[in-house]
């Protein structure tokens, strides 16, 4: 609920430094446990407005390189495995190994596949790791700019006294 992540994000930002590691952490460990990026971008713009951005978006690409790390070191074979018996994914690695950064890129803009889920699987094809967090960072940008921004707006929207005409704005914001 709004009044759940308006105590989270107050808790998060009265922490201070404490708060943004914090932060940090959940999402690198979100990453591995397949959660749902969108809402700690949110939390994050609700805890620090568009401050929040720059946070958000190096977290989400340290917790996908955590998470491209794990696969390319220790399950490999696992992801392999559960790969060769579902024809999607197994286009989508084979993409990946032909077209490397490009693949990711364009998997990381328009994601078909859980952000979360394309780290492990990426991580069992042969691009590099630097094109990989490079693609990862530009490709997940639009998506993290949209979530923070609109916890950044929901901030400002419990900050503020009700105004008609403010509301209007912050709605259409939103909407934008």
């Amino acid at each position: 609920s709004l009044d759940a992540l308006s105590a989270l994000s107050g808790m998060v930002a009265s922490a201070g430094l404490g708060g943004a590691v914090a932060l940090a952490l959940s999402f690198a460990f979100g990453s591995l446990v397949l959660a749902p990026r969108p809402v700690l971008s949110f939390v994050a713009g609700l805890s620090y407005g568009f401050a929040g951005l720059p946070l958000a978006l190096l977290s989400a690409t340290l917790g996908a390189a955590l998470a491209f790390w794990i696969s390319r070191r220790f399950a490999r074979p696992l992801v392999a495995r559960f790969v060769a018996t579902r024809p999607k994914m197994l286009a989508v690695t084979r993409a990946v190994d032909q077209e490397g950064w490009r693949a990711v890129l364009l998997m990381r803009l328009g994601p078909v596949v859980p952000s979360s889920l394309q780290s492990y699987l990426f991580g069992a094809t042969r691009v590099a790791l630097w094109p990989y967090l490079a693609a990862t960072l530009i490709g997940i940008s639009p998506g993290v700019v949209v979530h923070v921004s609109a916890g950044a707006l929901s901030r400002t929207a419990l900050e503020t006294a009700f105004q008609p005409a403010h509301a209007w704005l912050l709605a259409t914001g939103l909407v934008a």
